[in-house]
Order: structure tokens, then sequence, then C-alpha cells
């Protein structure tokens, strides 16, 4: 326990140390208010808060569509990215087997705990973070469990089987099915990773419209951490806010640029389609749907007029 706690706070603690400067707490305080959200955008909301009354306002057949749709998010994030799809049934098998063990349940307890507790609060509490992330990348922590129990289920269903298939050799089939399971799951991944690869076509986007603006520009962007690495300026996320609201946060934060795509807030596509374009605002240049706008600031526009 603890080279486990000291190993976490390796990595975590300079993180817990850099919010302390920057805001007197190690973590933030309002995360919390990702329970009551009723859009995943909101995450992205500016000069508002989120909390019980927010949620019931909603109604309670979203709140209970919202879950369900959690519910069937975990159970697909469950199968296809944490068992690969085909290993499902063999890790299930391998768990009721081995749970049964009392030698093996006190190395199954804590994955199993933590795998209720993780599917069940980012299913029907944080249910929006959930679904766009947080349940994917947190469930990485069963990966190490899941990919011990998958060959020992292949190990236990040859069994099976070979006790109804007299030809069958379970020492030979066990390392037929194993080596032919690895194959496929290489497989699957590099297919994942050949066809789901549009973050190069990003990167070389935003390196070409960041070599076009001045050092000290601060542009308010939808991939804000992503158009930091790629051009070195300093980069703000759009609001989920409607036009004024964007443009009082720009202000605040002295952003010199405005960058859309087609993944731009719903607030702002009639400023992204052109149909309601902003004095404030000046559309500069256009690369492959990416909309560059020049921000004129409060005392530009007086002063112009």
């Amino acid at each position: 326990l603890f080279f486990l706690i000291a190993g976490y706070l390796a990595v975590m603690g300079w993180w817990f140390a850099h919010n302390l400067a920057t805001f007197n707490h190690a973590l933030s305080t309002v995360g919390t208010q990702t329970i009551f959200l009723t859009s995943y955008d909101d995450i992205f909301a500016y000069a508002r808060s989120f909390d019980l009354p927010h949620l019931w306002a909603w109604g309670g057949k979203n709140i209970l569509l919202s879950r369900l749709s959690g519910i069937s998010n975990a159970a697909q994030t469950f199968i296809a990215v944490n068992c690969f799809i085909f290993l499902a049934p063999f890790i299930l098998w391998s768990w009721k087997r081995l749970r049964a063990a009392p030698a093996h349940w006190p190395w199954l307890k804590p994955m199993t705990w933590y795998a209720l507790t993780l599917y069940a609060v980012m299913s029907l509490v944080f249910t929006f973070p959930g679904e766009r992330g947080g349940l994917f990348h947190s469930s990485a922590a069963l990966w190490p469990w899941l990919m011990a129990l998958a060959p020992a289920g292949i190990g236990f269903a040859v069994e099976w089987a070979a006790a109804r298939l007299s030809h069958w050799k379970p020492q030979r089939a066990k390392l037929l099915f194993t080596s032919l399971f690895i194959v496929i799951a290489f497989a699957i991944s590099l297919a994942l990773g050949t066809t789901r690869a549009p973050e190069n076509d990003a990167a070389q986007l935003y390196s070409q419209i960041g070599a076009t603006l001045p050092k000290n520009s601060r542009v308010m962007v939808g991939n804000a951490p992503g158009f930091y690495y790629h051009t070195g300026l300093s980069a703000i996320s759009i609001p989920n806010e409607p036009m004024e609201i964007m443009l009082q946060a720009a202000e605040t934060y002295h952003i010199t640029h405005l960058l859309l795509d087609s993944d731009r807030p719903q607030p702002l596509a009639e400023l992204y389609d052109g149909s309601f374009p902003h004095p404030a605002l000046e559309l500069v240049a256009d690369v492959d749907g990416l909309k560059l706008f020049v921000r004129h600031s409060e005392a530009d526009l007086e002063r112009s007029n």
C-alpha cells in the first residue's frame, strides 16, 4: 500500500502542487457539478453553475432516458473496448469460475469492486462525462485483470468442449485458440489504429494556421490543448454559450482570434455558417473548414465608430 500511494503521488503530486499554486485547491471544486448536466456540451459552460434543481427542471423522462443511454454505453464499452468483443464470454466465464475459488477471490476482489463502482458511477451519476470518455479512460485500470482472465477463460472453454468432443486434445487446442485470438486482437488494433487517425490532419491544419499568426496571439479554439501543442500559441476552449457571452469571455482573457471548425458549439452555428456575422469578428481565413476570425476589441469598435 505504501508503494502504491508513493507511486501515485510521484505522478500526480506535481499536478496537485500546480493546482494548489493556481487556485488554492488540489483538485477542482466544481467537478461535482457535472453530475447535474443535461448536455455534455455544458462542460464548456461559462459563468454558469449546475445543481440538482437544474437537473430536475430537465424533466423525469429526459433524466431516465439519459441514464438508460449511460447504461447502454457502459455495456458497449465493456464488451467492445475492455473485452475486444470476442473475448467477453471468456472473461466472464473465467471470472465466474475463479470467483468461486477461495484462493483466487482475494486477487479478483479489487478488480470486481472497482469495475462495479466505476460502471455504476459513470453511467448513472456522471452520465455525460462517462459517455464521452470518462468511462473509457478509467476502465484502462481493468486491463491487467481482464487480459489475465481472458486466456484462463479460453482454457475453461476448451476443457468444456474437449469433455464433449473425444477427438480434441486440450493442450494443443488451448495453444491454437490462444494464438489465434492474439492474432485477431492485433488485427483489430491495427485496423482501428489506421482508420481512426484524423488527428494528423488537424495537427497539420493547426500548424498551418499558427504559422500565419503573430507570436503574441491568444486563440479561442475547440481543442485548446491540441492547438497550443502544435503551434506554441496561447489558447483557451470555446465556451458553449451564445455569441455575446462568448465575446465577454474573449474580452476577459484578451483573445485575439477565434478558430471554429465543423464541431463548433451549437450557439455559434450561424457564425460558422456565415448567416449571422458579428462586427467584433472578422473572417480572415477558411482552411479546409477551419474558419479563423480576428476579434476586434470593444475599444477598437468604439474607435472605428
